[in-house]
């Protein structure tokens, strides 16, 4: 066990006193500003309910008089007209389901998350972490967490001037902002000298900087996604003006701050400790190897895509990568994020010198890395549910569509 003087016992207690209180707070307001309002909106009352006995009997009475006019003009429309095609009426259908789950979803995790966070005392917690401080060198206090959280609030802002600029650009910039802090922290590297933590700030670094430059390439060359882009503005600005993406926006930078936390488990003076061999060391090395896979799937995934796209914008993409997986880029992105959560989590079993089921338990970054993975997870799967749906609609009278269907996995959805 470490033994720590006095003085740096109470060095340790002042920086966890304002190192605690950041992430927590981060953790409330990701939390709060899901956007839950859209799942109270499925349990508000209707309008007419909130009307006079007298106004209810009037509203009945003119429904039911117009009811009666409508009738034949009605039965007339469903003669002449065709009935709506049945693989639209599923999607939307499914589409519903989709929104009344995550709006439950959201209202649940207010709910319980909320009361876990604000119940738990503030001393209780430091007092935790003090103590874990002064048996294992995680970096809980080091940690550069106020840069962190510039970095990916400062590109979220993007989403004032483009709405779609929110969740695309300053993804990205926030991901390869935040792994060049934590590499800051380290010596030179080289390829030669690289050790896993390293490797690990890298991986993401490669993945947030890919992710940019494509987007960037993707917007200037195919013109299509440019229209998609002022069509998404455009709905965005029949919602609202641009101060009420103020609570969408911070919502993305906290996530985006959450899913950097992995990289700052370690400090730097424990992060060289990476030698000695054990199953820990060995499932960090590896769960780092298997993050690099999925990102390096999820751009091999957008590039044959998009390649197949600019010949025929109706092609239906079977080839390369999408010949075993149906959406790679985003199955690529969730193995990604997964493991790379993960590696942060056995990074603490590699370095904690105390309890080690203990230091997982009390590090708050723990806490802001899992709910950085389960929000990026919800996100994509639902985004794949929703592809899922459209390709169906597209493509689902082509019979080569249901042979790939057959042979291909769709990844994880909702």
């Amino acid at each position: 066990m470490t033994i720590v003087s006095s003085p740096q016992r109470a060095t340790d207690y002042t920086k966890s006193t304002y190192a605690v209180v950041p992430i927590k707070l981060v953790i409330i307001c990701f939390i709060c500003l899901s956007q839950p309002c859209k799942s109270f909106s499925l349990i508000r009352p209707k309008p007419s309910i909130l009307l006079s006995h007298d106004q209810n009997n009037k509203c009945a009475s003119h429904k039911q008089l117009i009811s009666a006019e409508n009738d034949e003009n009605h039965n007339h429309d469903l003669r002449n007209k065709p009935l709506i095609n049945g693989r639209k009426q599923d999607r939307t259908i499914c589409l519903h389901k989709l929104r009344a789950a995550a709006g439950v979803t959201s209202t649940i995790s207010l709910a319980i998350l909320s009361t876990a966070v604000l119940t738990i005392p503030f001393k209780t917690a430091i007092a935790a972490t003090r103590t874990t401080i002064a048996t294992n060198p995680l970096c809980i206090t080091s940690g550069p967490l106020l840069p962190v959280i510039i970095a990916c609030t400062i590109p979220s802002l993007l989403g004032y001037y483009k709405s779609e600029y929110g969740v695309s650009y300053a993804y990205g910039l926030a991901m390869a902002s935040s792994s060049l802090i934590a590499l800051s922290r380290y010596p030179h590297i080289t390829l030669s000298t690289a050790t896993t933590p390293q490797i690990h700030a890298l991986t993401t670094l490669f993945y947030g900087t890919r992710l940019t430059l494509f987007l960037l390439y993707r917007e200037l060359v195919i013109p299509r996604f440019r229209t998609f882009r002022d069509r998404i503005e455009k709905k965005a600005k029949e919602r609202g003006g641009r101060v009420q993406r103020t609570p969408f926006i911070l919502t993305c930078a906290a996530l985006y701050a959450c899913l950097a936390a992995p990289l700052f488990l370690l400090s730097p003076s424990s992060a060289y400790d990476m030698t000695t061999p054990g199953l820990a060391n060995g499932l960090y090395k590896t769960f780092v190897g298997l993050s690099l896979g999925g990102f390096l799937l999820n751009a091999v995934g957008d590039v044959t895509k998009t390649l197949c796209k600019r010949k025929d914008e109706d092609a239906l993409v079977t080839s390369g990568v999408f010949a075993l997986f149906r959406h790679p880029n985003y199955t690529g992105e969730q193995v990604g994020w997964t493991f790379n959560f993960l590696a942060g989590v056995a990074s603490i079993f590699v370095a904690a010198t105390g309890s080690k089921v203990k230091s997982v338990v009390v590090n708050p970054l723990v806490w802001a890395s899992f709910f950085g993975w389960l929000g990026i997870e919800f996100v994509l799967c639902a985004a794949t549910t929703t592809l899922e749906h459209r390709q169906k609609t597209s493509y689902g009278e082509r019979p080569e569509y249901h042979d790939w269907v057959q042979r291909t996995w769709a990844g994880f959805k909702l």
